[in-house]
């Protein structure tokens, strides 16, 4: 054992193991055990690394059995168990989705549903374009622990979403401009033009910017908090305001849409729509700014968003999954409602 490693041992002697509470409770501050709050920041010792895996294992680890490897430790305050991963509850959200897109877009062409109009059509791209884009997010998450990945996967999965977002724009202009009959070609090609943008920008610099420029550690390895990740730095708010933006083009398609879509649909896809954009937005801002309930963990305070029996941690990023697969089976829903309405008119 390394001689930080030691230290840390020495510390968590005598604490008591950190007994969580209900799901949206917190305890004082003082209450939580000394070390929650003496170990923040630190470098994690190598063998309390519960987070970095071969490639031939990651799957495994990830998803299922997380045994400590030879020479590691389990540190007596983990909130991952004996066989956990910090990525499990990441990797099972969106694998979710992964299943129920996946059916969906295989289902669909042979149900009642509209396959032969062009908004038709392209509701089945969408739901395609989300099963595709939720795979390569539970491959990001569970290869992306592997190291010398981490970096190049990271960059697919936000093309993965960029490219999603570009396409359900797409299908949202159809919906309200009755298969773009009529419709300035810009309508089409404003969101093909952003994302495709900020894909390229985006690639360019992960192709020129060394991976260890960009790659960070983020340390509670006591709890089970510890990992490494990529960072895009001085342009994270250019990503998150380019996401922003095309989540809110459907705001554009109302005037078109008040015209052409008739009765209950109309509001329901609009309500859709727009609870879609406020989990989303709420949800990142969870997870990016006030890192809820990770912090609650580190600082101190105490909650209950973990398993020991499942080996997994609902963290900020978790709910944030959450919250993106909630958001797309909702407009889904909408989209269909709409052209199940139109489909009804003729």
């Amino acid at each position: 054992m390394s001689g930080e490693g030691k230290k840390l041992e020495s510390r968590m002697k005598g604490s008591s193991k950190l007994r969580p509470i209900p799901l949206l409770s917190v305890r004082p501050v003082g209450s939580a055990p000394a070390w929650t709050r003496q170990r923040g920041g630190e470098k994690c010792p190598q063998e309390y690394d519960r987070y970095t895996n071969p490639a031939n294992q990651a799957c495994t680890r990830v998803l299922c059995y997380n045994p400590v490897r030879e020479g590691g430790i389990i540190p007596p305050g983990s909130l991952l168990g004996s066989s956990g991963h910090l990525e499990r509850m990441n990797a099972w959200t969106h694998l979710v989705g992964v299943f129920g897109f996946g059916v969906y877009a295989s289902m669909r062409p042979y149900l009642t549903l509209d396959n032969a109009s062009l908004s038709g059509r392209l509701a089945s791209v969408c739901a395609s374009a989300m099963a595709i884009t939720f795979a390569v997010s539970v491959v990001f998450h569970i290869f992306g622990t592997v190291r010398g990945a981490g970096w190049w996967l990271r960059a697919l999965d936000h093309t993965a979403v960029a490219a999603n977002l570009m396409i359900a724009n797409v299908a949202d202009g159809s919906l309200a401009t009755e298969n773009f009959e009529g419709a300035p070609w810009q309508s089409m090609a404003d969101p093909l033009i952003a994302g495709s943008s900020i894909i390229l920008f985006f690639a360019l610099r992960r192709v020129f910017t060394p991976p260890e420029k960009t790659r960070i550690e983020r340390s509670e390895c006591n709890l089970g908090f510890w990992r490494f990740t990529h960072s895009d730095l001085e342009f994270s708010a250019l990503r998150s305001g380019t996401y922003l933006i095309l989540s809110c083009t459907f705001l554009l398609y109302v005037p078109s849409a008040v015209q052409t879509i008739q009765g209950a649909a109309l509001a329901w896809y609009f309500v859709t729509a727009s609870i879609s954009l406020v989990l989303v937005v709420l949800a990142s801002f969870i997870d990016n700014v006030i890192v809820w309930p990770d912090k609650l963990y580190t600082e101190d305070y105490e909650a209950h968003c973990h398993s020991k029996t499942l080996g997994c941690i609902f963290t900020s990023h978790a709910w944030w999954h959450l919250a993106a697969l909630v958001a797309s089976i909702l407009l889904a829903v909408g989209r269909e409602l709409v052209i199940d309405s139109k489909l009804s008119e003729v």
